[in-house]
């Protein structure tokens, strides 16, 4: 969710350069992929974003019940 932006930003900058990944997850159907890229730019956010839209399977996977969800992977790729 957008409440968490600065947050996620500031794990962004904590992580850098430690082989740790922040990734989106942009399952919202009613939001458009130009309508959240301009979200993600307005709050200073640069990272992946799996489009997950179509099937929803990563976000069901994860128990996402909020869009946007951010996922924190580690080098190894395990959902931390």
């Amino acid at each position: 969710t957008w409440l968490y932006a600065d947050k996620i930003v500031a794990l962004q900058k904590r992580y850098a350069g430690r082989n740790v990944a922040v990734l989106g997850v942009h399952s919202n159907h009613e939001e458009t992929d130009a309508e959240l890229l301009a979200e993600l730019k307005r709050r200073g956010l640069t990272l992946p974003v799996l489009d997950d839209k179509k099937t929803q399977t990563f976000a069901r996977t994860l128990g996402a019940t909020v869009t946007p969800y951010f996922v924190v992977l580690d080098g190894r790729g395990v959902l931390r």
